[in-house]
């Protein structure tokens, strides 16, 4: 069973400090509806933080969400003064963070490190902080995926999760690359998921 790597989340965050915000929270952005409110997201595992970048430019105001002290210290190098106002933030597991009622919880690639046995609560928590009509954009790893220790789902049980959901896009991806922060190939097995609350 192929464990996740032992580099540090500093060689991560160095590694991802120049990517461009995830495909799945442009989908969600594209297809919310534009109006003269303001707007509120969560960002869960909020990394280096090119996702509350995006978010907070285009006026959102953004809880940014990591277990990790380093991931704050990229996101605050990363977003411009002006924009820090609308920025709040908490480090400590998402799984013990607290949050107001949300336009949109985003999760990229952050869920399957929530602990096994507080997965059911954590997802809760999400759907129930989510407002009618609000939306969430995030991954899943699935079950064929070579990270065996984390949380992994089967097509049928993520598309159980989204019950009060309406699937805006979905897609299944599964490939043989490399990860991040080492050479060695992993198989990746992902649902990469944007979903409007519909009850």
């Amino acid at each position: 069973m192929k464990k996740t790597p032992k580099k540090t989340w500093k060689d991560y965050y160095k590694q991802q400090k120049k990517l461009t915000p995830r495909k799945t929270l442009v989908i969600a952005l594209q297809n919310i509806e534009k109006a003269n409110q303001a707007f509120y997201a969560v960002d869960l595992g909020c990394g280096s933080g090119q996702d509350t970048l995006q978010l907070l430019s285009e006026g959102w105001t953004v809880m940014a969400i990591d277990s990790s002290p380093t991931a704050f210290e990229f996101l605050l190098k990363k977003i411009p003064t002006p924009l820090q106002e609308r920025l709040l933030y908490q480090c400590r597991p998402f799984e013990n963070a607290y949050w107001e009622e949300a336009d949109l919880v985003n999760a990229s690639f952050s869920l399957p490190f929530c602990p096994k046995d507080q997965f059911n609560n954590l997802w809760k928590h999400i759907v129930f902080s989510i407002k009618k009509g609000g939306w969430f954009a995030g991954q899943f790893f699935g079950d064929r995926d070579d990270w065996k220790n984390l949380t992994l789902h089967s097509e049928k049980e993520v598309k159980r999760l989204f019950k009060n959901f309406e699937i805006v896009y979905w897609e299944e991806e599964e490939k043989d690359c490399e990860t991040a922060t080492s050479k060695e190939l992993k198989h990746w097995h992902i649902f990469h998921v944007v979903a409007k609350k519909i009850k």
